[in-house]
């Protein structure tokens, strides 16, 4: 009961000083001399900020030991010895050709498919591109949050500038909302050109296909010759 009764009370003063904090904040941004006074006051009471702990002597990884002759693998580089994808198709190939599928995800991001199951090293590379666009997608919809809370900081830098002379002397710096808003503007770029190279991945990829499926009619019309061709000599050969 007891300890209810404490639970209660930090409530109740964490209400009464939010909402007084709230109605000190509302007065200084109306105008309020003495409650804008009287925020400065407590802010030029707050004690410094702790100092960053001290680093010790930093301890250096040991390099791993190289194989000699084996090169290295680096995450998201094409597979060693693998062909790249865009150089196809290719002319002379053993055995009957198989026409990749073009797949389009819903990240908007093309691959072509060659066989099932597939290669575990292009789903980790879709897998790579969609993590990607989730998390630039993300970020966009916090920057345009902060925008909004910018302006507010701004209006308040505003204030402090017009009513109490505060940083009048000091060379104007970006404000608030423009910091946010070029920082959109970057994101807005690297999105058109991921999906700059998507498309034109994706229009070199149907090239691909298009010229696979004619390659592989002449290569099916000159089997059926060749049949015809091998029949015709045995039937003479037989008579």
């Amino acid at each position: 009961m007891v300890e209810e009764d404490e639970e209660k009370t930090v409530d109740w003063l964490a209400d009464f000083y939010f909402c007084q904090a709230e109605r000190i904040l509302h007065a200084s941004a109306e105008g309020n001399l003495a409650e804008t006074s009287r925020i400065l006051k407590l802010v030029n009471e707050l004690p410094p900020p702790p100092l960053p702990p001290q680093r010790g002597p930093r301890i250096h990884a040991t390099a791993p030991v190289k194989t000699k002759g084996v090169a290295a693998h680096k995450p998201g580089a094409p597979y060693p010895g693998a062909t790249p994808v865009l150089s196809r198709p290719y002319r002379n190939i053993s055995g009957r050709r198989h026409v990749p599928i073009l797949v389009t995800c819903s990240a908007g991001i093309s691959f072509l498919r060659f066989k099932k199951p597939q290669s575990p090293y292009l789903s980790r590379v879709i897998r790579t591109k969609i993590k990607w666009r989730q998390k630039m997608t993300d970020l966009k919809e916090r920057l345009q949050d902060e925008v909004n809370h910018a302006i507010g900081e701004d209006r308040w830098d505003e204030i402090l500038r017009r009513q109490h002379h505060v940083g009048q002397h000091q060379r104007r710096e970006p404000t608030w909302t423009a910091c946010y808003e070029k920082s959109l503007e970057d994101h807005t770029n690297a999105m058109r050109r991921f999906t700059w190279r998507n498309n034109r991945i994706a229009s070199r990829m149907r090239e691909i296909v298009d010229r696979e499926r004619e390659l592989a009619e002449v290569e099916r019309k000159e089997r059926k010759r060749a049949k015809a061709e091998d029949r015709k000599r045995r039937d003479v050969e037989g008579a």
